[in-house]
């Protein structure tokens, strides 16, 4: 069995790298490594190799494009995830046809993270599941209301309510649900 992944995350803001790193807390990850620019980045995927990238794509120098494409070339399994700001669909659209493997929009929350690492924890895995969060992202079961919802407003006293059209009138039960907003009789 594989141990945990890892990872590099690559970003000219120290704030933009710890804000994923947060985000990879509880998850399958060995290690965690750092770059502030795409050169460091570059050396750091040669000598770490690591399972997956997160690219900031503008940054000072060399872009993350450049150095997607650099990783790409010396490993064209690699799984580089593009970090991206809203309005650079034309850099994501680069990214994918020079060999992206995801990217992510910022602000981006922490379950998009979750979610990629998982999608890459799971195929490194070969069929084992999925690393799972901290704290789960959404339940494994549905939750199905145990009883139906208190309606919106009582109808008044003596007045007949009128099904939903298609719909049988039920005959009113004798227990009827409490609402704590409305005084009792």
């Amino acid at each position: 069995m594989k141990m945990g992944l890892k990872i590099l995350i690559v970003d000219d803001s120290a704030f933009m790298r710890n804000v994923i790193k947060n985000a990879l807390n509880g998850l399958n990850v060995s290690e965690i490594f750092e770059a502030g620019t795409a050169d460091e980045s570059i050396n750091l995927y040669t000598n770490k190799k690591p399972d997956m990238v997160f690219m900031d794509i503008i940054m000072p120098g060399k872009t993350g494009l450049d150095a997607l494409r650099a990783i790409k070339g010396l490993d064209s399994n690699a799984k580089v995830v593009m970090c991206t700001s809203v309005g650079q669909e034309k850099i994501v659209q680069e990214a994918i046809t020079a060999g992206a493997y995801d990217f992510i929009t910022k602000p981006f929350k922490s379950e998009e993270i979750v979610e990629v690492v998982s999608k890459v924890d799971s195929k490194n895995q070969q069929g084992l599941p999925a690393a799972q969060p901290s704290q789960p992202v959404q339940s494994q079961q549905p939750v199905q209301p145990q009883s139906p919802p208190p309606p919106q407003q009582a109808p008044p006293a003596n007045t007949p309510q009128q099904p939903p059209t298609g719909q049988q009138q039920q005959p009113a039960q004798p227990a009827q649900p409490q609402n704590p907003q409305q005084p009792t009789q």
